[in-house]
């Protein structure tokens, strides 16, 4: 386990969800999981994640929180690296950039390793089936103001299966060690 404010994961996700005349909508999304409490965001977009949206959901995530952890841990995800060879690793330049920008550390994995990265690995499972499935999109608006109150009502806010305690109260010992991240209005 890890310390209060130390680690964060990241990952990405997709769903076909079904809109209101039955055509078939598919929705992208971003989780990130505090790995000490447990704190659990998650951001829907109707686009593949790109380096700048991808960004931008950082933003939106580190709002939530109030602030981030000192590493986090991701993917080897196309909307971060260019390229890996013998452990040295090319990001793509504005992903670099923001990394510099905010001041964390990161550490990369393999795709889908729940060994290293099973916190959000679990979420991804999470969204798509206890979240998404049987929903009916109605907007994109409309899906991530639901999901932020999922997050807040009921994901982060009942006991969780590894700790057995409730992330929401974990997280009154973690918030006091993130670090504030100054929110950057870029449109």
């Amino acid at each position: 386990e890890t310390l209060p404010g130390e680690e964060e994961q990241v990952d990405f996700g997709q769903y076909k969800m079904k809109d209101m005349y039955g055509r078939i909508v598919r929705v992208y999304f971003f989780c990130m999981v505090l790995s000490y409490s447990r704190m659990r965001f998650v951001y829907f977009q109707t686009r593949p994640f790109t380096t700048e949206t991808a960004i931008k959901a950082h933003e939106y995530a580190f709002r939530y929180f109030g602030g981030r952890t000192r590493t986090i841990m991701y993917d080897q995800d196309k909307v971060f690296v260019v390229s890996e060879n013998f452990g040295n690793v090319i990001f793509v330049p504005e992903f670099e950039e923001y990394v510099k920008e905010t001041g964390y550390s990161i550490i990369l994995c393999r795709p889908r390793d729940p060994q290293t990265k099973g916190k959000v690995e679990a979420m991804v499972g999470t969204v798509k089936y206890s979240f998404l499935e049987g929903r009916t999109y109605t907007g994109i608006d409309s899906l991530n103001s639901a999901a932020l109150a999922w997050c807040d009502d009921v994901l982060n806010n009942r006991i969780h299966e590894a700790t057995k305690k409730i992330p929401r109260e974990l997280f009154k010992e973690e918030i006091t060690e993130l670090i504030k991240v100054p929110y950057r209005d870029k449109n």
